[in-house]
């Protein structure tokens, strides 16, 4: 079985009209992670540079310069964010559970 996840601002593309098609909760994974940084006082990835053009860059930065990996920013993102995030991961655990 194929499944795809995409960020929530793909949903108005009305790709989750097709089976096993699902989106996470928040509208992207560059756009939260930078509003995080702007919003959260205990935000763990510092970095000096402030002269991001937008989210996508600030989200690229962080990778390139090694302060975070993808999974650290899913993790920082999921903790913070933990009550949305239960409905795509009660799918997912259903899911892996049918696979077995």
């Amino acid at each position: 079985m194929i499944w795809s996840v995409l960020d929530g601002d793909q949903k108005k593309e009305g790709f989750t009209t097709q089976p096993n098609v699902y989106v996470i909760p928040i509208e992207s994974v560059e756009k939260a992670i930078y509003a995080e940084s702007q919003t959260d006082p205990h935000f763990p990835f510092s970095t000096a540079n402030r002269s991001f053009t937008g989210p996508k860059d600030f989200h690229n930065h962080l990778q390139q310069k090694r302060i975070a990996t993808q999974n650290e920013i899913f993790d920082y993102l999921m903790d913070r964010n933990d009550a949305i995030f239960q409905e795509i991961g009660e799918v997912l655990r259903n899911f892996l559970a049918n696979e077995t």
